[in-house]
This record gives C-alpha cells, structure tokens and sequence, in this order.
C-alpha cells in the first residue's frame, strides 16, 4: 500500500484517469508493480506483457533512476513487426502499452559511467467477468501465488474510476 500512496502523491491519478478516458474504462486496479534495474544490457527479447484483455489491460512503464546522456533505452514495435522504434525514457514521462504491446530494452552498457537505470513497470486493468481469468494468467502464469484471489470478482480494490483514486498520505 505505501507504494500506492507514493503513486497517489506523485499524480498517477491524472495517468489513470487519461487512460481510463480514453479507453471508455468504468474503472482501473493496479496490480502488478516491478522495478527493473539493469546497467548492462546486449540483446533482450520482444515480448509482450499484456494481451488479450479485450484493450483493457495495460503494462505502464516509467523511469525512476536514469543515466545521463544515455541514448534510446526502449525498443517498441509497431503493429508491423517489420517497423521497430527505440524510444529514450525521460523523468516524468511513461510508457502505456496495451494488448499486444511488443517491446523490449535497447542495448545498453552502463558500466563504464557506473550508472544503473531503474525503471518501473506497473500493470493496470479493468479487470471484469469478460478478463478476470486472463490476468489471472498474466500475472502467474501457472503457478499461483498465495494472494491470486485479488482476481476473484468482484473486484475489491479500484484505483480510479466510479469517485476511487489511489490512496494518499504524505511521503516521509
């Protein structure tokens, strides 16, 4: 939870909202946050996180540490798989992909400067009768974690949408 209130603190509520707006969405749980670290990187895979959540799910990714005078550090596809566009992170700027959403990390050698990026990847969804079972999949694959119920419905816990927002508290 003091993860969510950073989030709330630091306006993740007005990427929520842009989000949900803009999807139709009635509301929005975010359930998956993972910091990847990382200062050398020679040849990643495309992948995709998120798919076949009828275009209501979404991997948002953000910087948090950056290494200064770092070139382009995330590669996207196109919905051609022939047309790759590498992508810079920048402070105060993320990330939304969608179903289908293939991308992967730039190569990248921080070690000479010493430097380490951390990025933040946090999965947000409308998560409904129509997905439930497939973010279940998402998230654990088939294995699943002691706390897989957060995708019984209904729904316990919305961060945006219907008057909910993420928590708030001041940051110490």
């Amino acid at each position: 939870i003091h993860f969510l209130r950073f989030l709330g603190q630091v306006g993740f509520d007005t990427l929520l909202d842009a989000i949900g707006t803009k999807f139709g969405l009635k509301h929005l749980t975010c359930w998956h946050p993972a910091f990847i670290g990382l200062n050398d990187c020679d040849n990643s895979v495309m992948h995709a996180d998120i798919h076949s959540t009828g275009n209501k799910g979404f991997n948002i990714l953000y910087p948090h540490v950056l290494v200064e005078g770092s070139k382009p550090e995330l590669d996207i596809q196109a919905r051609d798989a022939n047309i790759v566009v590498a992508a810079k992170y920048e402070p105060d700027v993320a990330f939304v992909l969608g179903d289908d959403g293939y991308h992967r990390t730039s190569p990248v050698d921080y070690s000479e400067k010493g430097g380490i990026r951390l990025v933040v990847s946090n999965y947000c969804s409308e998560i409904d009768e129509t997905n439930n079972e497939v973010m279940r999949y998402l998230y654990d694959s088939e294995h699943p974690a002691p706390f897989i119920n957060q995708f019984d419905l209904p729904i316990k816990e919305f961060h945006w949408g219907n008057g909910h927002t993420l928590p708030k508290s001041k940051i110490k």
